[in-house]
């Protein structure tokens, strides 16, 4: 694990841009894009065998463009609910929890590797530039911690001067909606047909009255 920690930090620390991009979508299945551009080939020609695993399991594509390499991994999940299991999160930024009522709190505590990125350690002198974490989410957010905004997108920021220890969202449950239309769907329909006969009965009076 040392040696991912020092890889990686020589990675962030030659040039190298990271941006992760998370949409949720309304079925709570996820997406993620992962982009990734350096000047120098440490991500390339040093990546560990962890990190080839986990390479394994998305869409890798890699180019090089005006002496950049540029790289990116893409993934379609089935669960968000089972953010936790992600293998890249849990080794590379933190542990995850998630808990469920009327809303949907997720707090990402982020662990030694992030920090040793973000701030450097004994070896490495200077710190990583900023790493971007956009999220595309199409739920009512209650609250977030994000850094800023673009659009209906949060966007988190992280570098040096970052404090928090944790990444914290909390938006509103979709299935508490859904499953308050199953359970009661046999009422809600013999409502619908009330109210239509209410009102037929109620117009059919009031014109009667007009003659």
């Amino acid at each position: 694990m040392k040696k991912i920690l020092i890889i990686l930090c020589l990675i962030l620390l030659s040039g190298c841009d990271i941006k992760y991009d998370l949409k949720i979508n309304k079925d709570l299945t996820y997406n993620e894009n992962i982009s990734i551009s350096e000047e120098e080939n440490y991500f390339i020609e040093n990546i560990p065998e962890d990190w080839d695993k986990i390479k394994q399991e998305y869409s890798y594509s890699e180019n090089k463009y005006l002496g950049k390499t540029n790289a990116s991994l893409i993934k379609n999940n089935t669960d968000f609910m089972s953010l936790s299991e992600n293998e890249l999160i849990k080794r590379f930024v933190g542990k995850v929890k998630i808990t469920e009522g009327n809303t949907i709190k997720v707090v990402i505590i982020f662990n030694d590797f992030f920090w040793e990125a973000i701030k450097g350690n004994a070896q490495f002198s200077n710190s990583v530039d900023d790493i971007t974490l956009k999220l595309d989410i199409p739920f009512e957010v209650v609250n977030a911690n994000n850094t800023t905004t673009e659009g209906n997108k949060l966007i988190w920021k992280f570098n040096k001067d970052t404090k928090s220890e944790i990444m914290r969202l909390e938006f509103k449950n979709p299935n508490i909606v859904e499953n308050f239309f199953k359970r009661n769907i046999v009422i809600i329909i013999i409502l619908g047909v009330l109210l239509v006969f209410v009102g037929s009965a109620f117009l059919k009076y009031k014109k009667n009255n007009e003659i």
